[in-house]
């Protein structure tokens, strides 16, 4: 079983939220809200094996097993946005999803929707 944590602090006001996500095989998405002190499960909405995730743009986007899955609310809700691709890894940095696969693909998107391939064997 793959487990990747991702933490995002949400502020509010005064009020702060730690949101902490892990995802893993057969699909498997849990989320806390309170450091780790409890964990509730998160319908992924598929059933492929999640091997990374990565918030950005106010957006998680997790990858894994021919699938790219996208929150907007904090994960609390889960989309599939692309089930032909297969990335090992997802991160983001100056307002960019990049996520890597097999034969050295590489793939970019600024929204966790449309992926670009920019390198990689065919």
């Amino acid at each position: 079983v793959v487990v990747v944590v991702v933490v995002v602090v949400v502020v509010v006001l005064v009020l702060v939220i730690v949101v902490v996500l892990l995802v893993g095989s057969s699909g498997k998405l849990i989320k806390s809200i309170n450091n780790g002190s409890s964990w509730s499960t998160v319908d992924s909405t598929v059933s492929n094996s999640l091997y990374s995730i990565v918030f950005g743009n106010s957006t998680f986007v997790a990858v894994g097993y021919r699938t790219v899955i996208v929150s907007t609310d904090n994960g609390s809700t889960f989309t599939e946005k692309e089930n032909r691709y297969t990335f090992n890894d997802v991160t983001f940095g100056n307002g960019v999803f990049v996520a890597v696969g097999y034969n050295e693909n590489i793939y970019t998107s600024t929204d966790g929707d449309t992926w670009t391939k920019v390198y990689g064997k065919p």
